[in-house]
Formats: C-alpha cells, structure tokens, sequence
C-alpha cells in the first residue's frame, strides 16, 4: 500500500515536471507570434492545468495524491511568477565618456562614439581602426591607451563603440542589430573620415566583422590585424573551453535572474516582447552590476589571476549579441572572397585562448597572404598579458619590419595541437 502511494506520488512529480516543460515550450514557441506578455501567461497556465489535471487524472483517483499534485502546480506557478515578473531593479548608468570622445551621425542612422587619437609627427597615409569585439561589447580605456600608443608611428587612430553598444545610440528597432548593419556602419565611416584605405584591428567577434567586410570591400583594406579572432564565419561550428583561463574562484555573479535569462532567449524571436519583458537599458545596467574580474578573468592564462583587471564595464549589451549571432545564421560566407584577397593580413592567438585553434588557423587557410603567430603566456587579452610583445609585433607588421616570432608554418594536413606551438 504504502509502495503504491510512493509511486503514485512520483510519478505525479514527474508529471509536473513534464506539465512545466510542455508549458514553456508552447510559450517559446508561441512567442515569435505573440506580441503581449498575458497572451503567453495565460496561454502557458492553460497547458500546465491541462497537462498536470489529466496526468493527476490518470494517475490516481486519491485525494491525497490529487492535492499533493495540485498543490505543487499552484507552487511551481507562483515561484515562477515570483522570479519572472520582479523588475530588474538597476539605475541606468551610461559609460564614462573617453577622452576627445566625439559622434558620426552616419547615413545608415547609426550615431556612433569614436575616440580619435592623432598621429604624431608626419602622418601615414592609411588610419587605423580598432572593432572591439562581442558583439555588444565596449571600448575600454585600456583599449585607448593601448592602441593610442600606435599615433607614435605617425599612424591616425579610431577607436569606436558598434551601433547599440557603450557610448553609440540604442536603435529603435532592435532587428537592426545585425551584422549587415555593422558592415555598413564601418564603410559609412570610412567614407567620413575620407579615406580610401583603412588598417583593420580586430577583437573577437571583432575579427568576423573584420573578415566579412573585406570580402565585402576588399579594395578598402590595405592591411588587416586578426587579434584573438572569433570564428570566421558560422561560429556554432567550435565549442569554447575554459579549462586553461585564469580561475577567479568565488567571486562568479552567478545565474543572471529568470526575467533577463527570459528576455535573452526571447529576444531572437520576438525583440517586442524580450524589451516587454526586460527593457534595453534594464539589461545593460543589470550587466554593468557583475564584477568586471568575472566577466574578463576567462581572456587570462590560468594562474594569471592578478593581471584581470578589476574596472567597471558599462555599456554591454546582450541583445546586440544575440540578435548579430542569430544574424550571421544567414549572412554570406566570406570565405569563397577571402580566398581570392590579397591584403596582408597578420593573425594572433594566445597559448592559453578558450577557443580552439582550429578557429585562428582557418584564417591562415583562407586568407592568401596572412601570417599566423601563436602569442605565448596569453590568452584572449593579448594586449592584457603581452603588452609590450604585443605592440611590437603589431609595429613590426604595419611598419614592415621583422616579426619579433616565428609565424606557425605546418602543413593544414598535419595535427593541430597547441603543444606543437611555439611559446608552448
């Protein structure tokens, strides 16, 4: 007897368990349609009692058991109202302005913040533009001061924040938030600061955007720096590994409330009813609350910990992420152009970088004139662990100099493994 009602009531457990799934799937899937939060509320509560009423139903007719199932359904749907509907209650805190912070009001729409550092002395004729990575990321002052260093070579530096992320404006419509828009916020730039050629440096994702407008304006580019890249195109084809980054033990911010992991999921589907849900400025306080060392101690070697810095980073913004990956989904490969392009091209990857190598050496193989160093003692921040190795290869390749390390030469046939690197 007793064995039965055990039974009973895990099976009416697991039922439940089976009624909350069937509920939020029909709410997900129902979400790229539905424009209204108490649309998919009543919807999903409809499919719970539905489900659950008829598993109680089929399971047993004891009042024990029945009330047991019912009273963790009416459990379930307040603790998920209680953790869904709280707002997220953060004071909007925009990025500290740069310094000599200027904005392009571009033809695309886009009103972009860029930081302008002056070559010193006689200038080169070709600028530099940095594009910092994410997507969705920010220009830090680290980046300034770092890449600011270059105006010594007499090279013009531009420095901006991507359409809805740090200091630039947030569009209206966040569908835009796409890697066709990116691209064409980088050619209307270049067309501002009149100029025929540009020198590209690439940050992770930054290194995407940098490839697919080369294969877009390939006369354009006179010399492209690959830093870290993130995957050339179709990034759900590598898995990151952060086994080897630096350990900030104890001080994760843990999972972000269920209202921003909702908005974050839904924003792909339907960016009305993710901005209901968790409004765009919402979500970028909320990931400027999270301690700056977590959210950069994985671009560090493990055992690096004191070099991740511990700096407030204001400005990112999780649905231009989301909704440029989603983007890129349909975007065209730029690898069949690439091959064809002949611009020189320099590609860095740190020793300790958590994604795999596989995704630095597709550039060497898909770009004709590149030359691919492995960085050792670093990992994603290269500039972050190598500052002064970093600078003078970058200096080296622009000013056509040696190279200060061996570029990596093996045959694409051959294994490739880290250990075979040099600095490993």
């Amino acid at each position: 007897m007793l064995f039965s009602i055990v039974s009973r009531i895990l099976l009416s457990i697991l039922a439940l368990i089976f009624s909350l799934g069937a509920a939020l799937f029909v709410s997900y899937s129902l979400a790229g349609f539905v424009n209204q939060w108490p649309v998919l509320l009543v919807t999903a509560g409809l499919v719970l009692l539905l489900v659950s009423g008829s598993a109680i139903w089929l399971l047993s007719h004891n009042r024990w058991v029945t009330g047991l199932v019912a009273g963790g359904w009416l459990l379930a749907t307040a603790v998920l109202l209680t953790l869904l509907f709280p707002a997220v209650q953060v004071i909007y805190r925009a990025p500290t302005p740069l310094p000599n912070m200027q904005f392009w009001n571009l033809p695309t729409g886009s009103r972009i913040a860029y930081t302008h550092v002056p070559a010193v002395g006689q200038a080169q004729p070709t600028p530099i533009i940095f594009l910092h990575g994410g997507p969705g990321w920010v220009i830090l002052p680290g980046d300034v001061a770092f890449y600011g260093q270059l105006a010594q070579d007499g090279f013009d530096i531009y420095l901006y924040d991507q359409i809805g992320s740090g200091r630039s404006d947030r569009l209206a419509d966040l569908r835009q938030y796409n890697t066709n828009r990116h691209v064409a916020d980088l050619e209307a730039i270049r067309q501002e600061i009149g100029a025929q050629q540009l020198i590209l440096i690439g940050q992770s994702w930054g290194n995407t955007l940098l490839a697919d407008y080369m294969a877009a304006y390939p006369e354009h580019v006179a010399k492209a720096i690959f830093s870290s890249p993130g995957a050339i195109w179709d990034v759900g084809r590598f898995k990151a590994d952060y086994a080897g980054t630096a350990d900030i033990a104890g001080n994760g911010p843990g999972l972000p409330p269920l209202r921003v992991l909702a908005s974050i999921l839904l924003v792909t589907r339907n960016p009305n009813l993710a901005q209901q849900l968790v409004p765009e400025h919402d979500l970028i306080s909320f990931f400027g609350t999270l301690p700056g060392k977590n959210q950069l101690s994985q671009n560090y070697c493990l055992g690096d910990e004191t070099k991740v810095p511990d700096i407030e980073i204001l400005g990112a913004n999780q649905y231009v992420n989301r909704l440029t990956f989603a983007s890129q989904e349909s975007y065209p490969d730029p690898r069949p152009a690439l091959r064809q392009n002949q611009t020189p091209s320099l590609i860095m990857r740190g020793v300790c970088e958590f994604l795999p190598w596989e995704v630095a050496y597709e550039y060497k193989q898909t770009l004709p004139n590149a030359i691919l160093l492995s960085i050792p003692n670093a990992g994603h921040a290269l500039y972050g662990a190598q500052p002064d190795l970093i600078l003078h290869v970058i200096e080296a390749f622009l000013l056509e100099r040696p190279l200060p390390l061996p570029p990596y030469t093996a045959s694409p046939s051959q294994p490739i493994t880290d250990s075979a690197l040099p600095g490993k």
